[in-house]
């Protein structure tokens, strides 16, 4: 609707992408060449398609497959960042380690709240919100669903405090 959109929320989106991946890893017996050109192009469009080619999709005959380049791209990718995460050196990339990671918490307020009064209540600002939570569309919650927002834990502590949550 004109308030949310789900698709911008990392972390709907990143479950949803996860579950499509392990449906279509199981319909696909693990073979990952083929998932990854399901995810891309969709399952139905790539039976259809290896049907017209005579062929059951898999990992040996992917490429045989009339594919969208978009779809070759998109595999190429994947291999060719797999392969620079497997073998730095090879490609004389040096990767760099981890800094521990900010923690983030969802918060359900159960209510309807601009952006603007969360701002109130943590230190951040209201910019810094809104690219937390990009999937809400205004610089406020949904007026009924969903009404939480992501912050960092030590930021959603403060606002929980401040609301009696």
């Amino acid at each position: 609707d004109e308030w949310y959109e789900a698709r911008f929320d990392p972390m709907r989106s990143t479950l949803a992408a996860l579950e499509y991946l392990k449906y279509l890893a199981k319909i696909f017996n693990n073979q990952w060449l083929v998932v990854f050109a399901a995810y891309n192009m969709g399952e139905n469009e790539l039976i259809a398609r290896a049907n017209r080619a005579g062929l059951e999709p898999s990992n040996e005959n992917i490429w045989e497959i009339s594919i969208p380049r978009e779809t070759r791209n998109h595999i190429a990718r994947i291999l060719a960042l797999a392969d620079i995460l497997e073998n730095p050196s090879k490609h004389s990339v040096e990767l760099s380690e981890f800094e521990a990671a900010v923690q983030y918490e969802n918060v359900d307020i159960a209510r309807f709240m601009s952006f603007d009064d969360i701002a109130t209540h943590v230190d951040l600002s209201v910019e810094d919100i809104s690219n937390l939570n990009p999937a809400y569309l205004k610089s406020h919650t949904h007026p009924v669903y969903p009404q939480y927002v992501l912050l960092p834990v030590s930021e959603a502590q403060k606002l929980k405090l401040a609301l009696n949550l």
